[in-house]
């Protein structure tokens, strides 16, 4: 056998031409690789998508890793959405009005934060005919900020903040003066 072929009963693999991944901990949970690398595979973009478990401890050099590697973009989850700012060389005003990062590409060569929870949560609503005028929010975590942040850019002033523990809800409503 040739080195340049496969081994027998084995499909060749090409190798992909971006690569991009999920920093968190812990990522046992995570369905990102499989999601992504299922619609990478049907609309055939020659990509793969890794998980990278990053304790806390680990994010810094994660990130410095990152840099010096080949990667087209990393989604961010829990812990890191707050603490990777200081890490990355921008950060869009959307993920600084949230509080929050999810989403890391290369801009300009610069390595920038973004958060896609406003736009993921806003698109349906401004499909609607009616405009929002309240709305009742429940949850007061990371994605409620950036859903806050998208209603009160519609210019939705009427919202409630409801969650388990009381203070986190009255601290996010105050935050956004709502």
């Amino acid at each position: 056998m040739r080195p340049d072929q496969p081994a027998p009963g084995v499909a060749p693999v090409a190798a992909p031409e971006r690569v991009f991944g999920i920093i968190g901990h812990p990522l046992g949970h995570t369905l990102s690789p499989l999601l992504h690398n299922w619609g990478f595979a049907r609309m055939g973009v020659a990509a793969a998508y890794c998980a990278f478990p990053t304790p806390p401890e680990r994010l810094a050099a994660v990130i410095q890793a990152v840099r010096a590697l080949p990667l087209a973009g990393l989604s961010v989850t829990i812990p890191h959405k707050e603490t990777v700012f200081p890490l990355l060389d921008d950060v869009s005003a959307l993920a600084r009005a949230t509080g929050a990062v999810n989403t890391l590409v290369w801009e300009d060569g610069r390595l920038t934060g973004h958060n896609t929870d406003v736009i993921g949560f806003l698109s349906p609503l401004l499909a609607r005919q009616t405009p929002v005028r309240s709305a009742l929010l429940l949850g007061a975590g990371g994605a409620a900020k950036a859903v806050l942040a998208g209603l009160k850019d519609m210019g939705v002033a009427d919202v409630l903040v409801a969650n388990r523990d009381m203070l986190r809800a009255e601290a996010l409503a105050a935050q956004f003066h709502v």
